[in-house]
């Protein structure tokens, strides 16, 4: 990350929301967590490992398009959306670059394919 370069920040903690945006791995690991791990803690704030909250941090370059990101509370809908937004350099189109193959299961994963 790239802390001069952040334009915007997101926090998202609708349990409805929540909800739609994970998966059911995701959920089954956040409660596996919380069963498990949050009792430890006492006092601390475990809402990103509990699926309770997730933060995006939006990074550009040029302040015009995004250049990077970060998900925190790892939700693979929110990283796979950015991802496409992104886009991928036309030079880098090829189905043997792991990058391209990657954005396009991004593509599938958020119903543009």
């Amino acid at each position: 990350m790239d802390y001069s370069n952040i334009v915007k920040c997101y926090e998202i903690y609708d349990e409805k929301i929540l909800e739609k945006l994970f998966c059911k791995e995701e959920k089954k690991q956040h409660q596996h967590f919380t069963k498990k791990y949050a009792s430890r803690y006492p006092g601390e704030d475990l809402r990103l490992n509990e699926g309770k909250l997730i933060n995006i941090i939006i990074e550009s370059k040029d302040g015009k398009q995004i250049s990077g990101y970060t998900v925190q509370g790892s939700c693979s809908y929110i990283s796979s959306e950015l991802v496409v937004f992104i886009g991928i350099d036309h030079e880098k189109q090829d189905l043997d670059n792991h990058k391209f193959r990657y954005y396009l299961n991004c593509l599938e994963e958020t119903g543009y394919l």
